[in-house]
């Protein structure tokens, strides 16, 4: 007998063991770091079911309806939000009690879904109800968002010195969406599950409406943010099938188009003097004034960009510190060891030999100036009305011109200033591609669940699936990697589509 009960006691052990070693390997969701000397990227082994498409097809969206909105403006709902605290004051209050643990419970990359509600995850993201209820939840509801920051009138330093600190509190809005949605999909709440990613999308975009590169750039971590929920939601058992809103979303789902044109112009409002002086007719002495003017004003702005104190470069002109020094000379410099070039340049791009011979010394380096930083600019510009795949060959080129201008910038008219304001547009706009091409293999994966509902297993390849159109990867323009091996579907994001940052997904079927 006793024989009998130690036998059935260690059947019970081993089996006990063995559910416990399923239930850590086999997480809905783990995610690694590659490996590897250049590896930089993660690997994402989720556990996937089978889904059809909804009944009817948009139960789900990522988007109200035209008829479900109201006439408001969204920019009013979020900046008052941010004025009066209600955001900033439940955020003290969770970090107070939870300290450092509240920013594990919003990304699949800290707590497991599977664990989520073992924690305090669920009575933190209580904090913030009444919070996303009073100002996002009307803000995404709005038909119209205007930020009202006329930033296309703005001029000279007021370009530099104007500061948006809400463009970083969407970043902790951001977050929070991310906690309630993590919580509601642990919960199985499906319809809030969406109804908080349709307000962590509409944020993004919102946010993308100052165009300005800086909140481009949050709009991109955002929408990052929310990719990272809609993972944790196609892991989990019973999720509907979100291959359809996915594919309502707008293409881009960040357009930079915007924000770029309006950073290739800073250049032009924050020196607005040295654009105008082309064609006026001034004396040598104003045209050597100008150059002056234009040089501290470089400075100033250089001062602004990077934190430097004013008095630094401003301050008694008797005792000129070497920043004011270099900077003073700068016209001079040039003038010296460039100013032959400089002419040959101006009649080799059009200009009247006679004419520019004509020209002051100081009126040389103007003009030179202009066109250098035109020609910079356009440049820049130029590659974000093409396909990625056949532009990130020619911003990776102005990339290395810019850094080209940078080290030659006493010998380059323009090239300090195009060095400090022209847009790093290759790394935004890799930035804005890297989230697409996540939406789309999304895209991808809710279509093998699609296919794995009709058929009852993964398919051998993209081309098997019929049920609905696979996306191509919007990096190449080319289908994505894919292969089936082992009962382990692996779908590629490669850093040789041209984006640094690679991903992995391997899919089992439960």
């Amino acid at each position: 007998m006793n024989s009998f009960l130690q036998t059935s006691r260690s059947v019970s052990l081993i089996a006990l063991l063995l559910v416990c070693a399923s239930c850590t390997v086999f997480a809905q969701v783990t995610v690694e770091d590659m490996e590897g000397p250049r590896a930089y990227g993660q690997v994402y082994r989720m556990k996937i079911t089978p889904a059809r498409a909804p009944v009817p097809t948009f139960k789900y969206r990522f988007s109200f309806l035209p008829h479900e909105t109201t006439a408001g403006n969204a920019a009013t709902h979020y900046l008052r939000s941010f004025a009066d605290r209600s955001l900033s004051t439940p955020l003290d209050q969770a970090y107070e009690k939870y300290g450092d643990a509240f920013d594990q419970w919003n990304s699949n990359s800290g707590v497991a879904i599977e664990e989520l509600l073992n924690t305090p995850a669920k009575e933190a993201a209580k904090l913030f109800d009444n919070y996303i209820n009073q100002n996002i939840e009307r803000a995404t509801r709005c038909r119209r968002c205007e930020w009202g920051y006329v930033l296309e009138d703005m001029r000279g330093p007021d370009v530099i010195g104007f500061l948006l600190p809400s463009v970083q509190d969407t970043r902790s809005v951001s977050r929070v969406l991310a906690l309630q949605t993590r919580v509601a999909i642990a919960e199985k709440r499906f319809e809030d599950t969406v109804h908080l990613m349709r307000m962590n999308y509409q944020l993004a975009a919102s946010v993308n409406k100052m165009d300005l590169l800086v909140s481009s750039l949050v709009a991109i971590a955002e929408t990052g943010i929310t990719n990272g929920t809609m993972i944790d939601l196609m892991a989990t058992p019973g999720s509907p099938n979100m291959y359809w809103a996915l594919t309502e979303l707008p293409r881009p789902i960040v357009d930079l188009r915007d924000s770029i044109r309006m950073d290739v112009t800073m250049i032009n409002r924050i020196f607005p003097e040295l654009f105008e002086a082309e064609g006026t007719i001034k004396s040598v002495e104003q045209w050597r004034q100008l150059v002056v003017e234009i040089a501290q004003s470089v400075a100033d702005t250089s001062a602004s960009i990077r934190g430097m104190q004013n008095d630094e470069l401003s301050g008694d002109p008797s005792s000129p510190t070497p920043q004011q020094l270099a900077l003073r000379l700068a016209p001079t410099i040039i003038g010296i060891l460039r100013y032959e070039n400089i002419k040959q340049e101006l009649t080799e791009n059009g200009e009247e030999a006679q004419r520019v011979e004509a020209m002051p010394v100081a009126q040389v380096l103007t003009t030179s100036m202009v066109r250098s930083l035109n020609k910079l600019s356009n440049d820049t510009e130029r590659w974000i009305y093409l396909p990625f795949a056949q532009a990130k060959e020619g911003m990776r080129q102005e990339e290395k011109n810019l850094l080209k201008a940078e080290r030659q910038a006493f010998l380059h008219p323009g090239g300090i200033i195009a060095s400090m304001l022209l847009p790093a547009t290759e790394q935004v706009v890799v930035g804005q591609m890297r989230v697409q091409r996540d939406v789309d293999a999304l895209r991808v994966i809710e279509a093998i669940r699609m296919h794995a509902a009709e058929t009852g297993r993964l398919p051998e390849t993209l081309d098997d699936i019929s049920v609905v159109p696979i996306p191509l990867n919007p990096a190449t323009n080319k289908p994505f990697e894919y292969q089936l091996k082992d009962g382990t579907a692996t779908l590629e994001l490669p850093r040789s589509d041209g984006i640094i940052y690679s991903k992995r997904f391997e899919l089992r079927l439960e």
